[in-house]
């Protein structure tokens, strides 16, 4: 007998109904075996690795789902057969190289509307397909009877899936969460879903670091592989092969860093402040909220500003002002290097009159030198500072408590590299994952980076924690506040321009305007509403209304 007169078994499971002794394949394939030999027919000798075997062919896939159709230009309709095993299977028949296929019952073969046509057109080409529960007569009654059974196979796949969504639904409206929890979260059942204290230190300082409106997505993903903040482990996905061959996924779990695009879905989830969320739709879960709302909602707001970093863990060039500077048309000024001289560039929209398109950073230093030199307060607002002045002191206090929590976090980073690679030192030499001078490099470089954190740990823990300041000594500070700006490190100016101002106008070579951050705006002399924030998006300052016409 020839591969071309034999028959194949096709026996399918069902992945969503998996415990039904019907569905499992061992008792598909016998009672289709037993059938071939009641019947006379030769199973077909062919057998090619992840698709048949001595003539059967084994499949587990879900039970419903619709096939994707695609409309061609002339009429043409095709639609995707989701099975793999079941398209290759229809390519034998459809070819003639099998003579015919022998399954459990209809709904073995078919699962929607569009596998019903594909099997009634084999059955128009001449392929003998036979069911093991049931015949159907080459008459209008056998194909009644087909259109009836393929009917009743759609109705319970689509009876599976609709009891599959609405037990989502429930889980959803029970405020249970049945899909995987993001890094902060362990995942112990719907119902069940505790925050994980490893994590959710790091995770909730991430949040608090972004607000500040000073750190992009790049530069906290850097800050994560710092503090040793990785993403939950997962396995690698599997080979078309091994999906062929209907393996289990046994790809070795692990943990990898935290890219910027995990970052910026971590930052949206509301599941960190107590939400589940499904087709859409957000209810209250009933697990622990991890982030603040107010927290939550500041970030929402800084992702809407596309909030630009500031820090340069890197090591790259740093420019004070980038993300400052504005035109007076609402064109940002971009830092660029020349000759070693650090210039701003605005490209500004037509019709600007701003004769100022190149900046020095030196002439920058200069306008906000001169801000800080008229800087000044009334008696009473002098008197309400020096009341108040404790409120600053404790969020100063706030302040250098997260930063040496995040020190604390680095040495214990640092510290378990150290001891990993000084207890695992003979391994790593006779595996060859490194070399001699890799591992004494590596020892160098971590002893290094642990001394200068716990040097940097130590003048945070050593540094004064003054009560505040007398009126005296805020009025000399402010008098003496040009001055000292003009002598600050690059870094330093761009904090000190950041703590006062969250945009400066320029125009013609001078500062047209400003939008200073609250309690600041009487301080620089801005004009402020009722509600204590300027008016308008650009506040004008020292009498200054210089603005681009029609902007």
């Amino acid at each position: 007998m020839t591969i071309k007169d034999g028959y194949a078994i096709y026996a399918r499971r069902s992945s969503e109904d998996a415990e039904n002794q019907r569905n499992s394949l061992d008792y598909q394939e016998t009672l289709a075996r037993r059938y071939a030999a009641d019947h006379s027919l030769q199973l077909a000798a062919l057998t090619e690795q992840n698709f048949i075997k001595a003539g059967v062919i084994r499949e587990s896939h879900t039970a419903f789902k619709t096939s994707e159709l695609t409309i061609g230009n002339h009429g043409k309709i095709e639609f995707t057969i989701e099975r793999p095993k079941f398209q290759k299977l229809v390519g034998l028949l459809a070819r003639g190289t099998l003579r015919g296929v022998i399954a459990l019952c209809f709904d073995r073969l078919s699962r929607n509307k569009q596998d019903e046509l594909v099997i009634a057109q084999l059955i128009n080409m001449g392929v003998d397909v036979r069911f093991v529960t049931t015949s159907y007569e080459k008459t209008s009654s056998g194909a009644l009877h087909m259109s009836l059974d393929a009917m009743v196979a759609q109705h319970a796949s689509m009876r599976t899936s609709e009891r599959v969504r609405a037990t989502l639904v429930k889980l959803r409206d029970e405020g249970k969460c049945w899909y995987r929890t993001p890094l902060g979260y362990l995942d112990d059942g719907p119902a069940n879903k505790p925050i994980d204290w490893e994590d959710a230190p790091r995770v909730r300082r991430l949040f608090e670091l972004y607000a500040s409106g000073d750190w992009s997505h790049q530069q906290l993903a850097q800050w994560a592989k710092k503090v040793d903040l990785r993403a939950k482990p997962t396995r690698a996905a599997r080979s078309a092969e091994e999906i062929l061959a209907g393996l289990p996924n046994e790809n070795p779990a692990t943990r990898r860093h935290l890219s910027r695009n995990a970052i910026a879905k971590m930052l949206k989830n509301p599941f960190y402040i107590g939400k589940v969320v499904h087709k859409g739709l957000a209810v209250d879960g009933i697990h622990q909220p991890l982030i603040d709302v107010r927290l939550f909602q500041r970030v929402q707001d800084m992702l809407e500003q596309r909030c630009t970093s500031v820090r340069y863990l890197d090591g790259r060039l740093y420019y004070p002002y980038r993300g400052l500077l504005k035109c007076c048309c609402g064109r940002a000024y971009s830092p660029y290097l020349k000759k070693g001289h650090v210039y701003y560039r605005v490209i500004c929209k037509p019709g600007c009159t701003n004769s100022a398109r190149n900046l020095s950073e030196a002439h920058v230093d200069d306008l906000i030198a001169a801000l800080f030199g008229n800087a000044r307060l009334s008696a009473e607002e002098l008197a309400t500072l020096e009341a108040d002045r404790s409120d600053g002191v404790e969020i100063l206090r706030a302040e250098a408590d997260k930063l040496r929590a995040d020190l604390a976090l680095q040495e214990k980073r640092a510290r378990d590299d150290l001891r990993y690679i000084r207890r695992e030192r003979i391994t790593l030499l006779r595996t060859g994952s490194m070399t001699a001078e890799e591992l004494s490099a590596d020892v160098v470089r971590l002893e290094a980076e642990l001394a200068d954190i716990q040097k940097r740990r130590a003048e945070t823990v050593e540094s004064p924690r003054n009560d505040g300041v007398s009126r005296l000594e805020l009025i000399e500070l402010l008098e003496t506040a040009q001055q000292t700006y003009k002598s600050a490190l690059t870094q330093q100016k761009h904090e000190l321009a950041a703590l006062a101002v969250l945009e400066l106008v320029i125009a013609d070579r001078k500062l047209a305007g400003l939008s200073p951050k609250p309690g600041f705006a009487r301080l620089l002399g801005a004009d402020v509403g009722s509600s204590g924030s300027p008016k308008g998006n650009r506040t004008p300052v020292f009498g200054m209304k210089t603005r681009c016409p029609n902007h």
